[in-house]
């Protein structure tokens, strides 16, 4: 959306160098056709697009599960952690990266760490609300099986909050190959390198470098939203969630009964 915002603006760079940009390339071609006259660089920018982001949305999640079960616990750290969390993701990215950029140099580190940041936003409020929404006769079932509080938590409460974590999850690593094109701005060879190339050189190939950059974050997004939507599905839980109250019943019956290796998953609703 930024680039397409940009693109008025490319206008006013007609006549300036094109220096830089494949031969051959002609004034009315397209992103798919940019694509095709340029292919040679635009895998391995795909690439470290696709690097920055995996590495960024496995990492994020060993710090918000760990930050929203501690914020979950204790409810007063909510109002601080949750606030510079808030104040954290309305700084712009383009200011953040510079800053980064001061301690770790202008690498893939730089744009990980930065992307690792802005997902707490979303990651960590999805662990709280999904700690949340665990019933508390759920967890009282449980420690009534003799559970220990760290056995409820891994056994009972986090099984029950992945459909909310995993939704999250899905949100921040679209979000995260939207910033971690910003990175570009910064030397960078991601998928933005093409964005503020086309700025940069401007002419009569910005609008289809910039549209050719735009079509290729939309994809990975598109893609990456499709891939954890089907994610989403299969978890257990949400099978449990979408199969009605009956069978997310039994679904912690069969978890109390692995630990206490009773068969209660046989024994009727209604007295369970």
């Amino acid at each position: 959306v930024h680039a397409f915002i940009a693109i008025p603006a490319l206008q006013g760079l007609g006549g300036a160098s094109v220096s830089g940009y494949p031969s051959g390339v002609g004034p009315n071609v397209g992103p798919l056709g940019f694509m095709n006259e340029d292919w040679s660089e635009i895998p391995g920018m795909f690439g470290v697009h696709l690097q920055i982001t995996f590495l960024a949305v496995v990492i994020a999640p060993c710090v918000a599960i760990p930050l929203g079960i501690l914020v979950h616990r204790l409810a007063w750290l909510s109002l601080p952690v949750v606030g510079l969390l808030d104040a954290l993701y309305v700084l712009p990215s383009i200011a953040v990266f510079p800053v980064l950029s001061q301690f770790t140099g202008i690498s893939n580190t730089t744009a990980i760490i930065g992307v690792v940041v802005y997902a707490q936003f979303i990651l960590v409020r999805n662990v709280v609300a999904g700690l949340a929404a665990v019933p508390d006769e759920v967890k009282e079932a449980a420690r009534g099986m003799g559970m220990s509080k760290v056995q409820v938590l891994l056994q009972v409460e986090l099984p029950l909050a992945t459909p909310i974590v995993a939704a999250g999850l899905r949100i921040a690593t679209v979000a995260a190959i939207g910033i971690a094109a910003i990175a570009g701005l910064f030397g960078i060879s991601d998928l933005g390198s093409l964005f503020f190339r086309a700025i940069n050189n401007g002419g009569v190939l910005a609008y289809p470098e910039t549209e050719a950059a735009a079509l290729a974050v939309i994809v990975l997004a598109l893609t990456a939203d499709l891939v954890l939507r089907v994610v989403e599905y299969i978890v257990p839980a949400n099978r449990a969630s979408r199969a009605g109250k009956s069978r997310r019943l039994r679904a912690l019956l069969a978890v109390l009964n692995r630990h206490r290796g009773q068969n209660l998953a046989d024994l009727p609703l209604k007295h369970a």
